[in-house]
């Protein structure tokens, strides 16, 4: 089953109160804590537009499938990527064990992304 899988966009963005985040981009209190805290049924495509400009992603960032006992599906299809992958930890807890010459590299490596990205 397709879910929507809010901790997964965090952790790799190095969210650590993703209630607190959603409520600083303009979602209500309530509608922040019960993305984060409760399973969700159905969401509107407005409310999925919402979170991927609110998290800066795709839907697919924010969906996670799990398949169900009887559900059989072909190791390559497409909807595999959908699975959750567990991470040790957010790219920002990487960070901070890197040491500063390999920060630099990283900062040199993010700039280059960030000029390719202008450069289309």
């Amino acid at each position: 089953m397709i879910h929507l899988d809010i901790a997964k966009v965090c952790q790799s963005k190095g969210i650590d109160k993703p209630t607190e985040y959603l409520v600083n981009r303009g979602f209500t209190t309530s509608t922040a804590y019960r993305l984060v805290t409760q399973p969700q049924e159905r969401i509107s495509y407005q409310m999925l537009e919402q979170l991927c400009l609110a998290f800066y992603c795709t839907p697919n960032e924010l969906l996670s499938w799990q398949p169900n006992s009887n559900t059989t599906v072909d190791s390559n299809h497409p909807i595999q990527k959908l699975k959750p992958v567990k991470q040790d930890t957010s790219i920002v807890g990487r960070l901070r064990k890197l040491p500063p010459e390999k920060l630099e590299e990283v900062q040199k490596f993010l700039e280059g992304l960030a000029g390719e990205a202008t450069d289309k």
